[in-house]
């Protein structure tokens, strides 16, 4: 890209100069501008790393990766949740059986044909919204009955759950050629195309060093600002071809894994919440509301078989 940008530079500010000089001399031209290249390069990745969340909005990125993907969103909410449905699974046999005791000391005292669905429904609607609740409250340990310590599944398992997190986002959302694709075409993406004109334009003011007067006297101070805003635009629109070289360089800097971990990390226990449980809040009542009806399935049943023990 160098090399089409500084031909083209040149030919339009300097075209006689450009063309008396031998190749040999334009070659140094161009190499010298080369030799910076990486230092631009390495300015801009580090200006984006240092300042992601100004020039990138995440949470766009990865909503509308999960809108269009939902069997990726599917799959992180059973990889990262894969304990907590355990313990839905598991909590449902210990609060089913001690409402399942009531349930029939009082169906023997009653033998009321709606006790059984009742109790049912009322059995797989509480015991799914109490495990639910469990999982995430309270956020911090807290004594009951004076006998046992609980804290919210995932908050237990911070540690855990941010590195699980951390991994399937980096792997299958916010990996380089989705990461540049928003970082050039996102919300935020005006403030980085701003950002790399000001390193670019920096550089130039920089490799004209002492010289920058003269330079300035003999194009004129109008056109020296135009040159540079010419470099700035004609390297942004080269960026998205050019980046996709860069993928492997980009993954390596950001280290997207490591430095969600990392701020994730930093979370205290309400905002860890705020970011794991909305992807769980909004299906919630599914899992409630099918949970109350099989139960209510299953009491009526239990009626049905009764009564027909009884007829026999």
């Amino acid at each position: 890209m160098v090399d089409e940008i500084t031909r083209a530079t040149a030919i339009r500010y300097q075209p006689a100069l450009w063309e008396i000089l031998p190749e040999s001399g334009r070659q140094l031209v161009i190499k010298r501008v080369q030799q910076q290249a990486p230092i631009v390069i390495r300015q801009i990745i580090e200006e984006l790393k240092n300042n992601l969340d100004t020039m990138f909005d995440l949470k766009d990125m990865i909503m509308s990766h999960l809108h269009k993907d939902v069997r990726l969103l599917n799959r992180i909410f059973l990889d990262v949740g894969y304990a907590e449905f355990r313990f839905i699974r598991r909590s449902g046999l210990v609060f089913g059986f001690v409402i399942g005791c009531v349930q029939a000391i009082t169906w023997a005292l009653t033998h009321n044909p709606w006790i059984m669905p009742i109790f049912g429904g009322f059995t797989g609607w509480f015991t799914d919204w109490l495990a639910l609740k469990m999982i995430f409250v309270p956020q911090q340990p807290q004594k009951y009955v004076g006998l046992f310590t609980w804290q919210g599944l995932f908050q237990q398992r911070k540690q855990e759950v941010t590195a699980d997190y951390a991994r399937l986002i980096a792997n299958e959302i916010v990996k380089p050629n989705h990461l540049i694709d928003a970082l050039l075409r996102g919300p935020m993406s005006p403030r980085l195309h701003q950002r790399i004109s000001h390193i670019v334009q920096q550089t130039i003011d920089e490799q004209t060093g002492i010289a920058r007067p003269a330079v300035v006297i003999a194009l004129g101070s109008r056109q020296y600002q135009q040159l540079k805003q010419d470099v700035s635009q004609h390297v942004l629109s080269k960026m998205p071809a050019t980046l996709q070289h860069m993928e492997p360089y980009i993954a390596q800097k950001l280290d997207v894994e490591q430095t969600l971990i990392k701020a994730m990390n930093g979370l205290n226990e309400q905002q860890f919440e705020q970011l794991i449980r909305p992807a769980f809040q909004q299906d919630e009542w599914i899992l409630i509301a099918v949970g109350a009806v099989l139960g209510f399935m299953v009491g009526e049943m239990q009626v049905l078989i009764m009564l027909h023990l009884a007829v026999s």
